[in-house]
């Protein structure tokens, strides 16, 4: 190996001047160092494919000979290539081609700043430095798996060069696959989970909460199948010697004999979760963490563990139960994920090594065949995961949109939007038997119909879809139609902005979130249909006080200058104004009925639409009969 030291390097084990080399190829490491926590970290960063190898705590005079470092290096250099999964007879002979060691000084600043970029991409994940140990694996593998400027990670770039050292495949990718399973004596709640060796006990945890939707709000600890060590932040038990960091434990170190782990979290609630190893395997491509299977929804916090929870749904499920009231007002208020394997996969696998490489499609379809799941048959290498997610985001998007919508126009605006039409057979089925993650967004099923939960108190539904009759349906953009899988989400356009303005200046000039949450209660209650009475009542009761007559006529017609411009339900997700432009035959009743706006005439113009919300203009409906309330 030959070695580019900075001047800083040098004298600090006291190396003689070297002569300046303009070499660059694979064997080249350009060498500097840093501190960390009151010792120095030394960074090898090879000139050609930038990969690293961080080696901490190197005293003076474990270098002060130049082939005493050389050997440290070898040997954590070989360590770092074989936890990254490269053949070890590509090892081998490479170390063998590198075994004598020199060292000289560069001129070339693409080589300082290339390694100098590999030191700040670094620096996020000092917090996995170990300081019992020299070679700083972990880091290594985490900062040589980013990808650099191209697109191509110094690991990709480090195998290709190594490719030629071995007749077999240089690189392969070794992921474990665990099953998890949240112990709740005969209440089966179980998630399986496919992720690469190389992550820590730290990273796990961080996967088990998206896995259970957890917050991540308590404190959590892991404990190997002797109970007799623990493992998981110091800092967090900075009176407990017996706590291990579990930022410094591999899942390849901890289930190096196969045996079960526990992972505890809440120690107050103490939710008891097993951890198995099931196999390990194979594969050619990198894939990011995945959940493979899953029985169960997740359980809500703070309800007092496994006892407390089957109290709790005892007394949910039980409308004579003392507490049913107050525990589901309780459960609407907290912070709860309910379980969607679509949203749960995309969660594990942000921020982590992501590819749609066919070699990643077709290892990940076989897992799933093996394991018999579902969505295995309709995976093919190099195609998209199938839309299951897009077809139950569609769903919730429409129906938060229209409030009603016949299943055959969700799989029309799913197909148009995605440009890959769902299976039948597997709509259908979907349709006939609505997953939870549907009733958990207020979505159910009526005769052919997705309905908001809203409508279907006193058949509502079926007034909306008969004042929908004959309107065609708002399709905004892709990326806005979507934005409606929030159920509260609402498009806030101008006219909201100026009633907003409007109660932030005259009502609430200290509180402009107490503004904003009256105003969306508003909105809420015109999207259900409320007669503009009932609104003034709302002013009335938050004791909004009106100076004078002109100041309350201000608030009405922002009132209803809002209204005509909010997308509803009866009208297929237009506005009023957009109905009153010609698009279709208005067919809505009146929504303020006797209460309207005429705040001297001329306000609103004869081709204006009407305030009483019919959706026809002023001159064709109300012009002539309002009168000032």
């Amino acid at each position: 190996m030959f070695y580019l030291p900075t001047e800083k390097v040098c004298d600090y084990f006291h190396w003689p001047e070297p002569e300046e080399s303009k070499r660059e190829d694979i064997f080249t490491w350009y060498v500097m160092y840093n501190t960390y926590e009151w010792k120095r970290y030394f960074l090898f960063c090879n000139t050609v494919t930038g990969y690293v190898v961080r080696i901490y705590g190197i005293r003076p005079k474990e270098g002060k000979d130049f082939q005493d470092l050389h050997k440290i290096f070898l040997a954590s250099l070989e360590e770092s290539l074989r936890f990254d999964g490269f053949h070890p007879e590509a090892i081998t002979r490479y170390l063998k081609e590198g075994e004598n060691g020199e060292y000289g000084l560069t001129g070339k600043e693409e080589i300082k700043t290339r390694a100098e970029d590999q030191r700040l991409r670094s620096s996020e994940f000092l917090r996995f430095m170990n300081p019992q140990r020299k070679n700083q694996h972990i880091i290594n593998h985490l900062v040589n798996g980013m990808p650099l400027q191209n697109g191509e990670s110094p690991l990709e770039k480090m195998a290709r060069y190594l490719d030629k050292y071995t007749e077999e495949r240089v690189l392969t990718h070794s992921v474990y696959e665990l099953d998890i399973r949240l112990d709740l004596d005969d209440l089966f709640v179980h998630r399986r989970l496919l992720i690469p060796k190389q992550y820590t006990l730290a990273d796990l945890h961080g996967f088990i909460q998206i896995l259970f939707g957890w917050t991540d709000s308590h404190l959590f600890e892991f404990m190997d199948s002797s109970w007799e060590h623990y493992y998981s932040l110091p800092e967090h038990f900075p009176d407990d010697d017996n706590i291990k960091d579990a930022r410094f434990v591999t899942l390849e170190a901890a289930f190096a004999e196969k045996k079960p782990w526990t992972y505890i979290y809440d120690l107050g609630d103490y939710w008891r979760h097993t951890i198995t190893f099931r196999r390990e395997t194979k594969n050619l491509a990198k894939i990011p963490p995945v959940c493979t299977d899953y029985l169960g929804p997740n359980v809500p916090e703070d309800v007092g563990g496994a006892t407390g929870y089957k109290e709790f749904l005892a007394a949910y499920d039980d409308p004579t139960h003392e507490e049913h009231d107050f525990l589901r007002k309780w459960f609407r208020s907290i912070p709860y994920n309910p379980f969607d394997i679509h949203t749960i996969n995309a969660d594990l696998a942000s921020g982590r090594p992501k590819t749609e490489s066919e070699e990643a499609e077709a290892f990940l379809n076989k897992i799933l065949r093996e394991i018999g799941h579902p969505d295995a048959k309709k995976r093919k290498p190099g195609s998209r995961v199938i839309p299951a997610k897009h077809i139950l985001d569609t769903i919730i998007a429409a129906v938060n949109l229209y409030g009603i919508i016949h299943k055959d126009k969700v799989k029309e605006i799913h197909d148009a939007y995605e440009g890959e039409p769902i299976d039948v057979d597997t709509y259908e089925s979907l349709f006939n038997t609505p997953p939870a993650i549907l009733d958990d967004h207020f979505v159910y099923t009526v005769s052919d119909y997705f309905v908001h939960e809203a409508l279907l108190d006193n058949e509502e539904w079926e007034s909306v879809l008969a004042k929908q009759e004959g309107k065609p349906y708002h399709l905004p953009k892709k990326e806005a139609f979507y934005r409606y899988t929030d159920p509260y989400y609402f498009e806030k356009n101008e006219a909201y902005h100026e009633l907003l303005r409007y109660l932030e200046t005259n009502h609430f000039p200290n509180d402009k979130q107490k503004a904003a949450n009256f105003l969306d209660d508003l909105v809420g209650m015109m999207h259900s249909d409320y007669p503009m009475h009932l609104l003034l009542q709302e002013f009335t009761e938050t004791s909004l006080i009106f100076k004078t007559l002109e100041d309350a006529q201000d608030a009405l017609d922002l009132l209803v200058n809002l209204h005509n411009n909010l997308r509803m339900w009866e009208n297929r997700g237009h506005t009023p104004n957009e109905l009153s432009k010609g698009i279709v035959p208005p067919a809505s009743e009146a929504l303020f009925g006797e209460f309207s706006s005429s705040k001297r005439q001329k306000k609103v113009g004869r081709n204006d639409p009407c305030p009483c919300g019919s959706g026809k203009k002023y001159k064709h409906c109300c012009l002539g009969k309002n009168t000032v309330s």
